[in-house]
Order: structure tokens, then sequence, then C-alpha cells
């Protein structure tokens, strides 16, 4: 249990639960000109808007807020930890309650990324000599598995609560009609454990259970 509890580590998850303390009030005002999504985890809230990133807590208390220059951001939240990324560009933030953890340029343009309760994340991207590639990083952002496609383009990933697995969508355009994929890997192979085929548009993955995708 608390080896569940605490999977980013005992201190980060002993100092989150520290900072979360205080008492504010709903409605929050929000930093910047427009709010462009929001998510509850954790009894926390994170919210994207057009220049920051904030967190509040349940009683409306804003524990972080940080400007960010991206021109099309995007955010993903688990446990202790939040991403948020350029979608198009090459940069991404990973936070928690107190501070950004890790300020990261990539190499190539993003088209979107995740991030699991442990703290490793996945990040799909434009690729030389491929149409996109999916890299998954641990906590300390070491490389832990890759995968390229060769002709379909990524457009969601999502990773497994028990943090051995990586969930992908692809979208290509055979006779005129868009098809879709889904990829489940386990990192100690480049074969997927299994492939799903839809007709249409997959638009997004989540997690809902240590192995569970939807």
């Amino acid at each position: 249990l608390f080896s569940a509890l605490t999977a980013t580590g005992p201190f980060e998850y002993f100092h989150n639960k520290i900072l979360s303390i205080g008492n504010g009030s709903f409605p929050a005002s929000l930093s910047g000109g427009e709010l462009l999504n929001a998510f509850s985890a954790d009894k926390l809230t994170y919210t994207i808007t057009d220049s920051h990133a904030e967190i509040f807590n349940n009683s409306g208390k804003l524990l972080f807020s940080r400007q960010h220059e991206f021109n099309s951001p995007s955010i993903s939240v688990a446990s202790q930890r939040a991403l948020i990324y350029d979608r198009g560009g090459k940069k991404l933030y990973i936070y928690n309650n107190n501070d950004v953890i890790h300020d990261i340029t990539l190499q190539n343009d993003i088209y979107c990324a995740s991030i699991g309760r442990n703290g490793n994340f996945a990040v799909a991207s434009e690729s030389v000599g491929y149409t996109s590639q999916v890299e998954v990083f641990n906590k300390n952002v070491n490389t832990k598995y890759v995968w390229y496609s060769s002709e379909e383009l990524v457009n969601s990933v999502a990773l497994s609560n028990n943090g051995n697995r990586v969930a992908v969508a692809t979208v290509d355009v055979s006779g005129g009609q868009y098809k879709s994929k889904v990829y489940v890997f386990k990192y100690s192979s480049a074969d997927p454990l299994f492939v799903l085929e839809y007709d249409g548009i997959i638009y997004s993955i989540e997690t809902i259970s240590n192995s569970r995708f939807i």
C-alpha cells in the first residue's frame, strides 16, 4: 500500500501532501485569458490556460503557478505530477505542487505526450526516417523504450499505472478513408502484445487501471 501511494518516491509524496494543505475559495481566478483544459487528480485541480499552468487544492488555494511560452499547450496529469507540452513544438515541463522538476527540449516536434503515475512519461513526435516515433522515459528522463512507426501517424499515447505498458493510437488514410490502430507494448519487446483496428479516427487513449486503457 505504501509503495502504491508513493509511486514517485516517499519524499515527493509527503512534500506534495504538506504543500497541498491550506484554505482558499472557489470560484478561483486563473492566470491568463483563456482556460484550455482542466483535470482533477488526488483531490487537486490542474488547469492550463493560454499562458499559465496552475494547481489548486480542493478548497481553492493556489499551490503552483508557472507561465509558459507554448503556442499550442496541452496537459497530462497523473498522481503527484503533471506534464505540459507544446503540441507542434519541442518543449515540455514536468512539475508537482512545489516546482518544475524537469524542463525538457526535444530534438523533434511533439505530436502528443502522456505522464504515468510513477513519473514515467511517453512522447510521440516526428522522427528522422519514419512517420513518427514514441519514446518512453523514466521519472529521471532516461529513455526506457522507443517504438518507430513507418507509415502511420501517432496521435495519442497512454501509460499503464503499473509502469509496464504503453498504448499507442495511430491514424492513416487507406482508400480515401481514415483508419486507426491501437497498439499495446511491453517494454521488453518491439512487437506489440496486440493490435486493434478501427474505421475512423481514435482521438484519445486514457489509462483506467494498472493495465487497462479506454
